[in-house]
């Protein structure tokens, strides 16, 4: 993953450079007079908090949460898990990631994208996504959705957040964040709808097919008479001599 420096691609005009991690940082923890709230509502209708945001069901009712995304699901983190919404109209939807630079959290951004999106196309719709403190993993999915759906830079989605809850992904997180910033930029990075070859690689159907046993190429021009070579392949004779009007060989008549 880069590392340092910003990353940049495109040609001299409109070229998009993805800021250092260190520019970056500095987008971070910027809301004045910080935030001690469990939640805020850092873009329209989602809302990012920590675990105890993520079990105070009366705020949750209050909100009109609809959709709950635990960035640190399972045994050892914020182990909630659906059932308990099961008394709530809470759909639910569980990341098990852990707050460390080394770990991979890159495979939930479309994920993540995707179920925030899917809360948010309902007109009622209202998602939280949290972590155990809501610093850190849960901002890191939301700032992946900004950009993968909401077609925001990384500084930007930074910005945008950063203005309602101060959020700090660690450097681990930021390097992946500013990776899949700089692949979107460059358009080098396919969404779910254009998801690369499964595991067979399998070429299109019949229409382009690859050539049968014989080794003959598709698409090849047909003879004279319209028809391909038949199985013997023979070569011309070598008289090289065409057909005469009735079809027979000409004689040696032809003398003066």
């Amino acid at each position: 993953m880069p590392r340092g420096g910003g990353t940049s691609c495109g040609g001299t005009s409109g070229r998009h450079e993805t800021p250092p991690a260190s520019e970056l940082q500095r987008l971070t923890w910027t809301k004045k007079g910080g935030s001690n709230n469990h939640l805020d509502q850092v873009y329209p209708r989602i809302y990012i908090g920590d675990m105890y945001a993520a079990k105070d069901k009366r705020s949750l009712r209050a909100r009109l949460i609809t959709h709950v995304l635990n960035a640190a699901d399972g045994k050892f983190n914020v182990n909630t898990g659906a059932g308990f919404y099961r008394d709530m109209r809470i759909t639910y939807y569980g990341v098990e990631a852990f707050d460390m630079p080394g770990f991979d959290i890159s495979p939930f951004f479309y994920p993540a994208a995707d179920f925030i999106k899917s809360a948010l196309g309902s007109p009622t719709g209202k998602v939280l996504v949290h972590c155990a403190m809501g610093l850190s993993r849960s901002s890191s999915l939301v700032l992946g959705y900004l950009m993968i759906h909401e077609g925001l830079t990384l500084a930007q989605a930074l910005k945008a957040v950063s203005e309602h809850r101060n959020v700090c992904p660690n450097r681990g997180f930021l390097e992946q964040l500013r990776s899949l910033d700089s692949r979107l930029r460059c358009g080098a990075l396919p969404g779910p709808s254009g998801a690369l070859p499964g595991p067979s690689g399998a070429l299109p159907g019949p229409s382009g097919a690859l050539p049968g046993p014989s080794g003959a190429l598709p698409g090849a021009l047909p003879g004279p008479s319209g028809a391909l070579p038949g199985p013997s392949g023979a070569l011309p004779r070598p008289s090289g001599a065409l057909p005469g009007p009735s079809g027979a060989l000409p004689g040696l008549s032809g003398h003066s």
